[in-house]
């Protein structure tokens, strides 16, 4: 189901905040900015790596036709950020109830029993509490070579490392969206080369080259990375905020700063 037009003026408007705009009619795509880790680490409340419990859409405004989507995240371990709560549910606009839809174009999805690992931001007032939409969001899943859990992206690619700031990752599944000035975007043009952060080298073209073979990087040291570059950032933790899924106000979890991430 395409985007509903009363949505489109809604999405440009907030457009000056996210960088997302909707190319005029509905059925063009979203134009997204690209973001790398450090943009995701520095713009997100927190980092939660968690089960997706549930996924559930109600209608906010019958007489608008408004719905939202309510994801349910158990299993909850905070990266970095301020939450105490044991569950975290997010709000995005969108989703089908009884057969009626209203998608956001490049919104992200989301399935129960799955892992994922999320940047999130603004929950209760995004659009999209997520930041970068779908480039904030990482699956968790065995990897069929070496039967250790890999990080692959919204859409499926594996993620190979981290070259100064930016996302190594395979470009066999496009993003719905398109991303602005992202190499590993087939629709985009120009490449990256330089060195991982974990020291060995690698550029754009060989992340092409090697994707037919290459395992997707293990989630624990995907998550040394990311401690690394919050650490060389000196990124300070913001609060994390949960919401009814009832559709009843927010609700606001004591601070406490996240510990350290199991090695």
């Amino acid at each position: 189901m395409c985007l509903l037009s009363r949505n489109v003026n809604k999405l440009l408007l907030f457009s000056a905040f996210v960088g997302v705009i909707c190319l005029g009619a509905v059925s063009e795509a979203t134009t997204i900015v690209k973001k790398n880790l450090d943009d995701l680490l520095v713009e997100a409340d927190g980092v939660v790596l968690a089960t997706v419990d549930d996924v559930t859409s109600r209608v906010r405004d019958s007489r608008k036709g408004d719905i939202d989507t309510f994801v349910s995240l158990s299993n909850l371990q905070v990266l970095h950020g301020r939450y105490a709560a044991a569950t975290l549910v997010l709000r995005l606009e969108g989703g089908e109830v009884e057969g009626v839809g209203l998608w956001l174009h490049g919104s992200p999805r989301f399935t129960p029993g799955e892992r994922v690992l999320l940047f999130v931001r603004d929950n209760g007032k995004a659009i999209v509490p997520i930041v970068g939409w779908t480039q904030g969001v990482f699956r968790v899943a065995t990897d069929a070579g070496t039967g250790a859990e890999g990080v692959f992206d919204h859409d499926g690619n594996r993620v190979f490392g981290v070259a100064n700031g930016e996302i190594l990752k395979e470009r066999a599944h496009p993003s719905e969206a398109i991303i602005v000035d992202d190499p590993s975007d087939p629709r985009q043009r120009g490449a990256h080369a330089g060195t991982t952060d974990d020291g060995s080298p690698t550029s754009s073209p060989e992340v092409a080259e090697k994707a037919a073979t290459q395992q997707a990087i293990p989630l624990v040291k995907f998550l040394g990375l990311l401690q690394q570059r919050l650490k060389a950032k000196g990124i300070q933790a913001r609060t994390l905020t949960s919401v009814d899924p009832t559709g009843a106000a927010l609700e606001r979890t004591p601070q406490r700063d996240a510990p350290p991430p199991k090695q």
